[in-house]
């Protein structure tokens, strides 16, 4: 018997763990992995520096004459979208971006300013894989702690019958 409620306090505290974890975290939406994005990184001379990624804007960034900022977050590309957009190529994700002329002497005709690049990782997504993970391991701990119950509680049973056995007594 102490066996048994030994091993329900061990699940029962694994439980209790995860959930307390869970809610010291705080999973929010800015906790998931977030990765700078070419207009994020910050140049210093002590740190080294990240090239950054090919996107939809190349035009801008080659002529030096336009500057550009997010002003939307991640999300996935459609379908039309990974097929015929450059930004929608290196990852499958788009964020919008907002991009300015610098220099009023650049023919603004010959060269449109981008609407999107590509971004890592989509918050909302990252968030339910997470959420995903930990049920299905909560799922298997139950499972887990289910079988071990079972399977203890019939080698007990057989312990005690060949035991009864032995003895020669009739209580059961």
């Amino acid at each position: 018997m102490r066996k048994y409620l030994f091993t329900t306090f061990l699940c029962y505290l694994c439980l209790f763990t995860f959930y307390t974890l869970a809610v010291n975290l705080g999973i929010r939406e800015t906790s998931s992995i977030e990765i700078p994005t070419p207009t994020q990184i910050q140049h210093d001379s002590s740190e080294i520096t990240i090239p950054p990624a090919k996107s939809h804007n190349d035009s801008c960034q080659l002529t030096e004459d336009c500057s550009c900022h997010v002003i939307g977050d991640c999300e996935p590309c459609d379908e039309n979208e990974l097929e015929t957009e450059k930004y929608c190529n290196n990852y499958g994700n788009k964020e919008p971006i907002k991009c300015q002329w610098i220099n009023n002497n650049t023919d603004h005709t010959v060269i449109s300013l981008p609407k999107f690049q590509s971004c890592r990782r989509v918050k909302k997504v990252e968030r339910a894989k997470y959420f995903e993970f930990q049920f299905a391991n909560i799922v298997f701990a139950f499972l887990s702690c289910t079988l071990l119950f079972y399977r203890r509680r019939k080698l007990a049973a057989d312990g005690y019958r060949k035991l009864v056995g032995r003895i020669g007594s009739s209580i059961l």
